[in-house]
């Protein structure tokens, strides 16, 4: 904001607080004349400030500042009233202003030659002035104003008030004696609601049936919509002043069409109406074409009929019908198209076509309606010449008209009306000179009903091949070719059924589509890949329900599919609103091939290899539309499949290998939940293709083993795709001792008690030494079984050597005497050399270990030589790309003891299970699943057999941009928690606590490392 702007933004603060002021002071003194004038003057200067700062760029960053005393002002400024105002001013308002507030130097006063008012005069004034800077502010920033609605609006329905502190603009409409006052009120009140943003702050009111001592914002906005709306109903019946009530009408109008209606009282709705309605029948002089009520109404008719909200008949009960002169708002209605203008025709015949689609007619007035409207529109359409009025208004009514008759051929009795209707109205309409008049017959072809089209159409199938060939308007192409997939859609529900499509026929078909997807207007490409994916799902359905027909054509269907082949492919590679229907073609045009392919004696793979690959790129795509589309169409591939019992392709195994990929990575539940619909139609495949899970499914015995199977992509794979698998090329496993290294950097982090602090400081690019400093305590175990915690306090120092090699030698030493180390050189790529050892001053503490680690291209084994003459080894196999199993055997000589274990890891890029059992009698279960790149969640099962103990634990992983957060819950009632918080490069800072409930054992510890 420049300094001019911020000059004349603190001007007009300055000004608008002292208008507050004075207000509030203006009642107790006894000069109220020389106050008024003042406050006029003020205002007139916010007025010319507030119209300088509109047309600055940044005021609207700024409303924030200067609304509050402004809205402070409202009910100040509309009090503003003296008792013995001169309403002579009433005169003023004869003129047409078109819904704005008039000008005062321009008011049509008596009294106004250019000088200040008299002060009778100046009150009413004050407040016009008032309006109009409101009106100037809100449109500003209407979301501004939201949480002032409450200050501003009708808050409950009148009962006792005071005078100042609850007058909003909805009593100003109700109660000012000035008519130019209360259209600036109710044309303020529109200003305030009106915009998508209001709209959608509308729709959050509710009203419920049930009252609560607590009352929410929704319902609080319900309440204070459902009081306004009662309110203006009740002036628009009161008001005598024409432009008043046309502003009143339009505030109404504004609040019912922002209302969500399935959480309101439909009550107020038709209440509306009927008020509506009954101004409508007093005006004078419906013909008029300067009947401003009767245009509003109409208007506002127009608007709240055409919300298409979920209402009935029998719930507008006597509302439609107006018992003092035996209209309804149908009748009434009829009666404008009859005898009004073109603007009247306009807005009856759009409220008429909101009635139809609600299903507010009866068989009487549809018959009506249908006499007068063939009466007005026939002689227009029947001319060759374009319609011209200044306004477009004639054309907008005669289009509107012929879309009504098209929205009435569904509720017609008689064939013999329908074809009437279509020979005498949209036939000519659609073959017009305007273009506008063309599109709105093909739009009005849209709505025949479907024994139209199967009958004889021929003239209308006609002019609609003729449009879409040779018109050069995009817009009667466009509804040309919805009204060419209305034809489509009603011909081919029966006909594939029941017989062959002649061959001229599907040659006509194809050369309209290739026509429509080549179209350059995207309008038009939209409806004709609607066509594409109508036909192919119909020939789809026909192979599915009726193949003994059509196994005896089976050429045919390929020259169907040939010819459908490029129009799919050019569908698929069109905007995202063509593709997403071309690739639904795509899995029906896939599915019929499939279904025939039995019958063929070709060996060509019924998936081509471009829809595979349209397929894969669809299932990765970031639009949900083409992701929900491929997924639809593998549904349809693996449904057809099935049923045919068909033996899978190359191009079946690649789709199979993306669909198990995105299904593990995919978020969106729509998505998952079709390709868990796709699971279980494998899964019917498989049972089909495969004897022994056949038996194993069907036999009671082993039906739990289907129950059981959690991912079907996974067990398909190794049911039906085996030789999809290259198991020469299986992955390296990881090491039998790594098999739970997952699951245990969350749920053992490395707690302590106390205080550490961790410093490592490289010397060159191989070598670093390493400080640690720990003071805390150490748990000791006494003779009688308990715990005691022990102070201590160590220093260790470390030494660590790396090569490039990847060989290393660590070694560290404390100062109570205890040293470690541990070795590692790799003698090739297949073998390296592990030792480690501990040296310590306590007997029995001294231990070392001796490993040779042994790999290959899909396994690894390890053979360990330890202290008290330990021997064992292990050794662990990649069996498929995710599952890998595994044992270990070992034998402690000087204790004459021995074991052996078993294993099994399953990994995905999402999760994490194993499992290990061994004959010491420890069963070990563990999961872990990973949310997404940054939360993983784990848990860990262990039962001793022995000792018929079992315990579980429950931990996470939390990774944040700064720090790192571990934890875990047991069912031994232990919960502990580790934070590493990276505070700067190369330093972190720890936080760890752990809680033993049972023992009332509390740790918690804090430290810091310096260095990688």
């Amino acid at each position: 904001m420049g300094e001019t702007e911020r000059h004349l933004l603190g001007a007009l603060c300055g000004l608008v607080e002292c208008l507050e002021r004075n207000l509030s002071e203006i009642r107790h003194t006894k000069d109220r004349k020389e106050d008024i004038k003042m406050v006029y003057t003020d205002m007139k200067r916010v007025q010319a400030l507030l119209l300088e700062l509109e047309q600055k760029s940044d005021i609207r960053e700024s409303i924030r500042e200067i609304k509050g005393p402004f809205v402070r002002l409202c009910p100040l400024v509309l009090n503003l009233r003296d008792a013995h105002m001169d309403l002579s001013t009433e005169a003023c308002t004869k003129a047409n202003h078109g819904g704005q507030i008039p000008s005062l130097e321009d008011d049509g006063h008596p009294n106004n030659n250019g000088n200040v008012p008299h002060a009778a005069d100046v009150d009413e004034k004050i407040r016009v002035l008032y309006l109009a800077c409101l009106q100037t502010l809100v449109k500003l920033q209407p979301k501004a104003f939201h949480g002032d609605w409450k200050d501003m609006l009708l808050q409950d329905l009148p009962t006792s008030r005071g005078r100042i502190e609850t007058y909003t603009l909805t009593d100003a409409v109700a109660r000012d004696p000035s008519p130019r006052v209360r259209h600036g009120a109710a044309a303020a009140i529109s200003t305030l609601i009106e915009g998508p943003g209001q709209r959608a702050y509308l729709g959050i009111g509710e009203v419920r049936d049930s009252i609560t001592s607590f009352v929410s914002l929704s319902e609080s906005l319900g309440r204070m919509i459902l009081s306004n709306i009662d309110a203006l109903n009740r002036c628009i019946r009161l008001e005598t002043d024409d432009l008043t009530c046309c502003s009143t009408i339009r505030a109404l109008t504004t609040f019912l069409v922002g209302c969500s209606w399935n959480k309101m009282p439909h009550e107020y709705f038709w209440r509306s109406i009927e008020t509506v309605h009954r101004r409508v029948i007093e005006s004078k002089n419906i013909a008029s074409s300067t009947n401003e009520v009767r245009q509003a109404c109409l208007a506002s008719l127009a608007a709240l009929f055409g919300l298409r909200i979920d209402l009935s008949k029998e719930q507008s009960g006597d509302f439609l019908h107006d018992s003092s002169t035996n209209y309804d708002v149908c009748d009434t209605l009829i009666y404008c198209i009859h005898h009004g203008r073109a603007p009247a025709q306009l807005e009856a015949t759009i409220a008429l076509r909101g009635m139809v689609h609600l299903n507010l007619l009866n068989q009487g007035d549809i018959d009506t309606l249908v006499s007068e409207l063939l009466y007005h529109v026939k002689p227009k359409i029947q001319s060759t010449g374009k319609i011209f009025d200044r306004k477009g208004i004639v054309e907008r009514s005669t289009q509107q008209m012929i879309l009504l008759l098209g929205d009435l051929t569904h509720q017609l009795d008689t064939d013999a009306a329908i074809h009437s209707i279509c020979r005498d109205i949209l036939v000519p309409a659609a073959s017009h000179a305007a273009p506008k008049i063309r599109a709105s017959g093909f739009a009005a072809m849209i709505q025949l009903p479907d024994s139209y089209w199967q009958q004889d159409a021929a003239h209308a199938k006609d002019c609609i091949i003729l449009a879409l060939t040779t018109d050069t308007e995009s817009i009667v192409r466009s509804s040309a070719m919805k009204a060419y997939s209305s034809m489509i859609r009603s011909t081919f529900l029966t006909l594939p059924y029941t017989s062959i499509p002649d061959r001229n026929v599907w040659l006509g078909v194809s050369t309209n589509l290739h026509t429509g997807l080549d179209d350059a207007i995207l309008a038009v490409r939209i409806p004709s890949a609607a066509v594409l994916e109508t036909v192919t799902k119909n020939l789809w359905q026909s192979t599915m329900e009726n193949l003994s027909l059509w196994k005896n054509h089976v050429s045919e269907v390929l020259d169907m599919c040939d010819t459908l082949h490029e129009l799919v492919l050019k569908a698929c590679k069109d905007h995202e609103k063509v593709k997403a229907q071309g690739i639904h073609a795509l899995g029906y045009l896939t599915g019929t091939r499939i279904r025939i392919t039995p019958h063929t004696a070709s060996d060509v793979d019924p998936l081509h290899a471009s829809f595979e690959s349209i397929l894969q790129n669809g299932i990765d795509s970031k639009s949900l539309s083409i992701q929900w589309a491929a997924c639809d169409a593998c549904k349809v591939i693996f449904l057809t499949s099935s049923v045919t019992q068909t033996r899978t392709s190359t191009n079946m195994h690649k789709l199979l290998h993306c669909l198990t990929q995105a299904y593990q990575t995919i978020d969106n539940s729509r998505t998952r939940a079709i390709m868990e619909e796709q699971q279980l139609l494998l899964m019917d495949w498989c049972v089909n293709l495969c004897p022994t899970v056949h038996y194993l499914a069907e036999n009671s015995r082993y039906r739990w083993i289907r129950h059981l199977i959690g991912d079907v992509f996974t067990f398909y794979d190794a049911m039906c795709l085996q030789d999809s698998i290259d198991y020469k090329n299986l992955p390296q496993p990881v090491k039998y001792e790594e098999l739970h290294r997952e699951v245990m950097m969350s749920l053992k982090p490395d707690l302590f008690e106390g205080l550490r602090f961790d410093l490592t400081k490289p010397l060159n690019n191989n070598f670093a030494l390493s400080h640690s400093i720990f003071m805390g305590n150490t748990e000791v175990p006494t003779a009688n079984g308990q715990i005691v915690k022990v102070p201590v306090g160590t220093y260790e120092f470390g030494a660590n050597l790396v090569t490039n090699q990847g060989n290393l030698m660590l070694g560290r030493i404390t100062t109570d005497g205890r040293l470690t180390g541990r070795v590692k050189y790799d003698i090739s790529e297949m073998a390296s050399l592990k030792t480690q050892f501990q040296m310590a001053n306590e007997e029995g503490m001294s231990q070392g270990m001796f490993d040779v680690d042994l790999k290959g291209a899909d396994w690894n084994g390890q053979v360990k030589v330890g202290t008290s003459q330990f021997y064992g080894a292990n050794y662990f196999q990649s069996i498929t790309p995710k599952l890998s199993m595994g044992g270990e055997i070992f034998y402690l000589a000087e204790q004459g003891r021995s074991g052996i274990g078993l294993a099994g890891r399953y990994a995905t890029d999402k999760s994490v299970s194993t499992a290990q059992i061994a004959n010491t009698g420890l069963v070990s279960l563990s999961y872990l699943q990973r949310v997404n790149e940054k939360v993983s969640l784990a848990s860990e099962f262990m039962y001793n057999l022995n000792a018929r103990e079992a315990n579980a634990s429950f931990g996470y992983d939390y990774m944040l941009r700064q720090c790192r957060l571990r934890g875990r819950i047991d069912t031994d009632g232990k919960i502990a928690a580790f934070l590493e918080e990276r505070v700067n490069v190369g330093v972190t800072f720890l936080l760890s606590a752990e809680v033993d409930y049972p023992k009332k054992d509390y740790k918690f510890g804090f430290g810091m490392t310096v260095g990688e």
